[in-house]
């Protein structure tokens, strides 16, 4: 391990009596096993709350100098942290399953190995189909060592089989119906990690979260809604689209017992409760002796753990882990982790009574919210700072836009005047161009008139020519009739002297005849 294991219980004993140790406690554990899957900034942020919470309380010198000691290696590794190479090849099974020791191992070397660890994970994505055959054994115990955070996007899909039947056009569909549960989703939603700037109020991830919600509860009718299952959701969809986190949800309800403990009913979650009390009989007997003597129930601590993953009681690189581990070890890790938690606080448990657990479950709940209010009212203060550079550089675009206004508005008034002037002209051409229009419409009808004159002059002209020269064509023709006349008369006297001489010439033939 980075921290060395006597560091990790000389803190543990020291921390034993302060009143948030459950929770201080289980934060050097997961900060430690965060170290060890490689993610250090992660850790890093886990030890500094860690070293703010202590010392609002009184420590002495020595043990102050020992968490320094620890956030001082844990920056050192974060400093030596390289980017990931993309060339690496995949690990042998053997070498991925070994552990680190912070007594061998420096702060390079734990480097160098997490860039290996980005490198095996970048060769197993894009050879998701080969190398899950080939060595299962491999991805289990890689996922163990914990899935790089880039990575679990596409980790997340490939381990659940979202990726072999995605519900993109289902998603669509439902979300064109309507839930009878969409009133309880809404008024859930602002509760879920309300902290975490995605969800918080009139946020991207409210929207998408009630959207995968209300596709689940038409989905499944059985099931319908239930507040734990949009912890689930929202983990999911801080590393992945609305689409695939409901294909994944889907994964995770009806092959990994989820859906079971979300029904009406909850029968599930009860099995489970008895399931992790027996477990407790059998490895803790004195610590389950002690809750039947208390009369502290397990659903009283428990049900919370399961039915939202561990992620309203942990920080969410935790529950993220968990998540991973889901995924290859199903619902038994839920119980493994549960387990973990009443060992870790088992001495200090056994030391209170009913209202002492009570107690120590509301620190609880109160230290989580505080360390929520924390991180609200840094992203709060990180906002009104966004909002004062923005609020100012607003100020300087108004005095602009004020300025440019009272420009626009000396063009306006110019412009209205010019207007003015414009339409009186226009009024004035207007009656010009009427009066135009009439000039033309007199000048085109006396026009016409003087065609219409012109073209009966024409024709009185053509009419007297024809006249004369019908009047010349019927003297002539009169002319010819007299001449025919004339003609006629000398042919009738002609043939007057002709039949006179026939007479004689017959008279003449028979007076010889007859001589």
């Amino acid at each position: 391990l980075l921290i060395p294991n006597d560091e990790m219980n000389k803190i543990y004993l020291l921390l034993k009596h302060n009143t948030q140790q459950f929770l201080i406690g289980l934060d050097l554990e997961i900060m430690n096993t965060m170290v060890v899957a490689g993610e250090f900034q992660t850790a890093n942020n886990c030890l500094n709350d860690i070293c703010s919470d202590i010392e609002e309380g009184q420590l002495s010198n020595e043990d102050k100098e020992v968490l320094k000691k620890m956030v001082a290696v844990n920056r050192a590794n974060q400093l030596d942290n390289r980017s990931v190479s993309g060339n690496g090849s995949l690990r042998s099974g053997d070498s991925s399953t070994e552990s680190t020791s912070a007594t061998n191992d420096s702060p390079t070397e734990l480097a160098d190995e997490s860039e290996d660890l980005w490198a095996t994970w970048a060769h197993l994505v894009k050879n998701w189909e080969t190398e899950s055959k080939k060595q299962p054994q491999l991805i289990r115990d890689l996922v163990r060592q914990g899935i790089p955070n880039y990575f679990r996007t596409l980790a997340w899909q490939l381990l659940s089989g979202a990726n072999q039947a995605p519900a993109h056009d289902a998603y669509a569909e439902y979300l064109r119906s309507n839930s009878p549960h969409e009133k309880a989703i809404r008024r859930d939603i602002s509760r879920t990690f309300p902290e975490h700037k995605f969800f918080s109020e009139d946020g991207r991830g409210q929207q998408s979260l009630f959207n995968v919600m209300k596709a689940y509860s038409i989905h499944d009718r059985e099931v319908g809604y239930c507040q734990g299952s949009a912890f689930v959701a929202g983990m999911l969809l801080l590393h992945m689209p609305e689409e695939e986190a409901f294909s994944v949800l889907l994964k995770l309800m009806e092959e990994y017992r989820l859906r079971e403990l979300y029904k009406p009913t909850m029968a599930e979650l009860g099995l489970c409760m008895f399931q992790l009390e027996c477990l407790v009989q059998d490895q803790m007997p004195e610590l389950h002796a002690h809750f039947q003597n208390m009369g502290f129930d397990t659903s009283m601590y428990a049900s919370s753990w399961f039915l939202t993953l561990f992620s309203t009681q942990l920080p969410l690189d935790i529950a993220f882990r968990i998540l991973d581990l889901l995924l290859i070890d199903k619902i038994s890790i839920a119980f493994r982790i549960a387990l973990a938690i009443l060992q870790l606080c088992r001495i200090d448990l056994l030391t209170l009574d009913m209202e002492g657990m009570l107690r120590r479950s509301k620190d609880q709940e109160e230290a989580i919210e505080l360390r929520g209010i924390r991180t609200e009212n840094r992203l709060l203060r990180q906002r009104v700072e966004c909002l004062e550079q923005e609020s100012a550089s607003l100020a300087d675009r108004l005095i602009d836009k004020q300025v440019a206004l009272a420009q626009e508005t000396e063009k306006l008034i110019n412009l209205t005047h010019d207007m003015s002037s414009l339409r009186e002209l226009h009024s004035e051409i207007k009656k010009q161009l009427e009066e135009a229009y009439e000039t033309v419409r007199d000048l085109t009808s006396k026009r016409a008139m003087d065609r219409l004159d012109i073209a009966v002059q024409a024709d009185d002209a053509c009419m007297i020519e024809h006249i004369q020269t019908l009047q010349q064509e019927l003297m002539q023709s009169q002319v010819r009739e007299t001449d025919q006349e004339l003609l006629i008369k000398e042919l009738k006297n002609r043939i007057n002297e002709l039949e006179t001489v026939s007479i004689f010439f017959f008279v003449y033939s028979n007076v010889q005849m007859n001589k």
